[in-house]
């Protein structure tokens, strides 16, 4: 048998000791750890949306001048065009009336009546053959009246004339004479009345009957995000670690997309869609003295117990994957060719995927949701209001700037003792599609 010496012994006992830790070892450690600086956590994110929708509410009201002086101005010169045109028009009339009495008491042979109709017939196939640049040059002549009229001329025929064809060419050949008099603006309102005119209009039509159809749009979308988060505790036991996961967590910019449809009845509208948002932050956790001790079994038996001190650092990823319901009801305001939209709604959790590490009740990093269950599947309903700025780039498509706040319910279980919300600061851009 192997004679033992006392330095077996003490080497036996240091090698089988295993560290005793103080039950309540962190309560007496945290007032000595290092503490971060404390960060002014108010929303100041709020201020950049608020002042770019003050921004276009002023740029609105600032160019929103009256045009009633323009307005009249039209009106005035459009009256005087009719009352020029009904003037001309009268004088026709007379003179066409006058035409044929004359053409009624004439005593015409068929001879000189059958050269007439030659005559004529020769003139109609002139009018007829005129060239194309001629008709516009015309028709550019009545748009700038800015009124279309078509004036027909009817000439009554009597019972005493017996050949009531050799009367109506000469009436002809006798009022084409007298169209060489007249103005030229009026003449080719007598020579081209029966012309509809293709002009290129801008805008929409007016409908009077008060009946305007609603129209469908689809908008796809996309932008950043930025989502600031509070904890807030009832139980005081838990405060210590209210601070702590504030100063080891961080706020970081993460993006949204979606697709939505929407109805538009005059100024009103509703819209729905599916949406994707990413809300993420990041732990960064450091300790300069930390103490981590690592055990080894062999058949549920310890058999090595190795102790570390030194410094730690931990920087983990926090991601909250969510997909969501919106459905909003807007009043748009039109300027020209741009508008703007003040919607109001809510978004509907569908489901929540979240990942990363947060530090657990003993202040260790840990992962959630597994083994820290805290997080919620769905958290719910979320308001929002945003504010729309849109313009058009081609027939039925446009482009639109969208600042949006909404702000989010509780995220984490009721079985967990620290509550925490999180509220939402985004810029949409998207396209939009009008079917009309």
């Amino acid at each position: 048998m192997k004679k033992t010496t006392w330095t077996d012994h003490i080497r036996d006992m240091e090698n089988t000791k295993t560290p005793k830790v103080p039950e309540r070892i962190w309560e007496n450690v945290i007032p000595h750890l290092p503490k971060g600086e404390k960060r002014n956590r108010k929303p100041i994110w709020l201020f950049f949306p608020l002042l770019l929708g003050a921004g276009m509410v002023a740029y609105y009201f600032y160019n929103s001048n009256p045009l009633d002086d323009k307005k009249g101005i039209q009106n005035s010169q459009n009256v005087s065009s009719v009352s020029t045109i009904e003037n001309e028009t009268k004088e026709l009339t007379s003179l066409n009336l006058s035409n044929t009495k004359e053409s009624e008491s004439k005593n015409i042979n068929v001879e000189k009546n059958q050269s007439e109709i030659k005559i004529s017939k020769k003139l109609n196939s002139a009018k007829n053959h005129r060239s194309q640049d001629h008709l516009m040059q015309e028709n550019k002549n009545i748009e700038s009246a800015s009124i279309q009229n078509q004036i027909v001329v009817k000439t009554v025929s009597h019972n005493n004339i017996d050949n009531r064809s050799i009367a109506n060419n000469s009436i002809e050949q006798e009022s084409e004479a007298s169209l060489n008099v007249l103005p030229t603006k009026v003449t080719s309102l007598l020579s081209y009345s029966n012309v509809s005119l293709d002009l290129p209009l801008k805008g929409e039509c007016y409908d009077f009957n008060g009946r305007r159809k609603a129209k469908f749009s689809v908008d796809v979308y996309a932008g950043p995000q930025y989502s600031p988060f509070t904890f807030s505790t009832n139980v005081a036991e838990y405060n210590y670690l209210k601070l702590l996961r504030e100063d080891t967590e961080s706020e970081k910019v993460s993006m949204l997309a979606g697709v939505r449809i929407g109805i538009q009845n005059k100024k009103w509208n509703v819209k729905a869609g599916l949406e994707y948002q990413n809300i993420y932050y990041q732990l960064n956790y450091f300790n300069g003295n930390d103490t981590i001790i690592n055990t080894r079994t062999i058949n549920g038996t310890i058999v090595v117990t190795d102790t570390v001190f030194g410094r730690r650092t931990i920087k983990h990823h926090n991601n909250h994957h969510m997909f969501n319901l919106p459905i909003s009801i807007g009043y748009q305001v039109n300027r020209k060719e741009n508008s703007i939209q003040f919607n109001v709604g809510a978004s509907l959790n569908l489901f929540m995927r979240s990942n990363g590490a947060v530090l657990d009740p003993l202040l260790r990093p840990a992962q959630f949701n597994s083994p820290l269950n805290i997080y919620k599947s769905a958290v719910g309903i979320s308001p929002f209001f945003n504010i729309q700025w849109s313009g058009p780039i081609m027939h039925n498509l446009r482009y639109y700037v969208e600042p949006q706040i909404q702000l989010h319910p509780t995220f984490t279980n009721s079985s967990y003792s620290l509550d925490q919300k999180f509220s939402s600061y985004q810029l949409k851009f998207g396209l939009q599609y009008l079917f009309q």
